[in-house]
């Protein structure tokens, strides 16, 4: 069985979305700050980054199966990484303000969410929509008799 078109967008989304998370993470380099400058609610935002990730793995995991809930699980991460996105962004995050290129990638991962969201609604349409190829119930497909 292949994917569907949503469901393919959403595989290269998540794809790209680990990425941009990996590059959040200090292994990265990109982050520059010192972990101890966090403060208690950023620590919270950046456990619902990490798990905005694993919601998406475990979306990709059951897109061929049941590909209903892999679209609720992927819709989810825009509500998960918008709080931690604002707190960086107001300088609530952490007392130090975020290096640029942090703050260049976490509206690239804003961005990324969103477009999951809006695929993932797109992937549920799709398997929620009544099928209206083949023939009409109670009677063929053709014009009504006279």
């Amino acid at each position: 069985m292949s994917l569907s078109r949503p469901g393919m967008v959403l595989v290269a989304l998540a794809v790209a979305m680990f990425v941009t998370v990996f590059l959040l993470t200090p292994l990265s380099g990109f982050e520059t700050r010192n972990l101890k400058l966090i403060h208690p609610i950023g620590v919270f935002t950046l456990v619902l980054v990490f798990v905005t990730a694993i919601l998406n793995a475990v979306a990709l995991a059951f897109l061929r199966g049941r590909p209903s809930v892999s679209a609720v699980l992927a819709g989810l991460g825009i509500f998960l990484v918008i709080p931690g996105f604002i707190l960086d962004q107001t300088g609530q995050f952490a007392t130090q303000s975020p290096p640029t290129a942090i703050s260049n990638l976490e509206y690239v991962l804003v961005t990324l969410e969103t477009a999951l969201f809006l695929v993932a609604i797109w992937l549920y349409v799709q398997i929620r929509k009544p099928a209206t190829d083949g023939p009409r119930a109670g009677g063929s497909s053709g014009p009504p008799a006279a």
